[in-house]
């Protein structure tokens, strides 16, 4: 069976736009009920040009819209004991390495409340007071529930991701509240503070996921094991014969049904081709980036191997000239010496001519 591979951001965005298929997933992965989901896409667009041939060697330009998408939801969940609660859920995924910061500026966005600021505890119900007996109530901020809801995070890894925790393909995250330092005294509950400050999170590495046939948050996410590539056409799965979710009985088919949509559309399959070139184009602009600075790297490397040395040369040349300098001063202390003792002879010399000659007139 041929299926849309959902780690491709436009089978995807296709799949989270069905709500029927985006409760299931949401539900299986959080583990509560999602009884109601108002999906808010936050979208970016990268325009890429796609090349196509016409009349012979002439090639025309078509600039195509590629959505990279990441999706937001208000979800109303059911929690055990049927009590309902509002809850901000962010469904992200990543087929490779390097886009660690992508998730860390829509979680950033995601968290930001543009309502006024929050009123808690005791100025929150001074507030409803005031607002009851007050000609301007309308100015009154609305309680902590109103202005925002828990956040939790879906993320979906591809590649580079496989060795977060070996054997442990799904992990689950969420805050705990403890009493001191140690973290040994765990306090139950939570409070609105808390928990509108800090979130859960569901962290899955697909790559490393096994084909499940249980109807739990494996069985579900096998649908999106890279195993299943089907060979020279990666935007495909190829799920194997007697496939237990591609059954109209199952819990997952409308998942399946809806993947299945996605791979028999033209414009779905055209923007997957689309999709799949643009990020050819950026692997091998990547490669040749990481080749360029490799060898640029290397060749900083000679260089600067090449000037510590004449460096070195440098160093003992300027040595050298330092002790013929040395030499050259002891010699021309020498000399100086020299020519003082020339002198002196000189002086002695003609001492010793001048006692001559008054010796010879005495003798006369």
């Amino acid at each position: 069976m041929i299926i849309a591979n959902p780690m491709y951001d436009t089978s995807f965005k296709f799949l989270m736009e069905d709500e029927e298929v985006a409760k299931i997933i949401i539900s299986t992965i959080i583990g509560a009920k999602v009884t109601s989901l108002e999906a808010k896409p936050q979208e970016r667009t990268i325009w890429y040009d796609l090349l196509s041939s016409s009349g012979g060697e002439e090639r025309e330009r078509q600039a195509e819209k590629l959505s990279i998408v990441r999706v937001d939801f208000k979800a109303k969940i059911v929690l055990a004991g049927g009590v309902e609660k509002s809850l901000g859920i962010e469904v992200q995924k990543v087929r490779g390495e390097g886009d660690v910061d992508r998730f860390r500026r829509y979680l950033s966005d995601a968290l930001k409340v543009s309502p006024p600021p929050l009123l808690l505890g005791k100025k929150a119900k001074k507030a409803k007071r005031v607002a009851k007996s007050s000609l301007v109530s309308s100015l009154v901020r609305p309680p902590v529930s109103s202005l925002a809801v828990p956040h939790y995070s879906i993320h979906l890894l591809g590649s580079g991701y496989e060795d977060l925790y070996p054997g442990e393909p799904i992990l689950y995250i969420r805050p705990e509240i403890y009493a001191d330092v140690h973290f040994r005294r765990r306090l139950s509950g939570t409070v609105d503070f808390v928990e509108l400050l800090h979130h859960s999170a569901c962290i899955v590495s697909v790559n490393s996921l096994s084909d499940s046939v249980r109807a739990d948050v494996g069985g579900l996410l096998s649908l999106f094991n890279q195993r299943h590539l089907l060979p020279g056409s990666p935007t495909v799965l190829d799920l194997p014969e007697g496939y237990v979710f591609s059954s109209p009985d199952s819990e997952f088919y409308p998942v399946v049904r809806r993947l299945r949509k996605a791979a028999d559309s033209p414009e779905v399959r055209r923007s997957l081709e689309a999709e799949e070139d643009y990020w050819v184009k950026e692997l091998l602009t990547m490669q040749r980036r990481v080749y360029n600075e490799s060898v640029i790297a290397e060749q900083e490397s000679v260089i600067a191997e090449q000037e510590s040395a004449l460096a070195k040369k440098d160093t003992v040349i300027a040595e050298k000239e330092s002790a013929l300098a040395e030499q050259a001063s002891v010699i021309a202390d020498q000399a100086s010496a020299l020519a003082d003792q020339s002198r002196e002879m000189e002086k002695l010399r003609e001492e010793m001519e001048r006692l001559r000659r008054e010796l010879g007139k005495k003798k006369k």
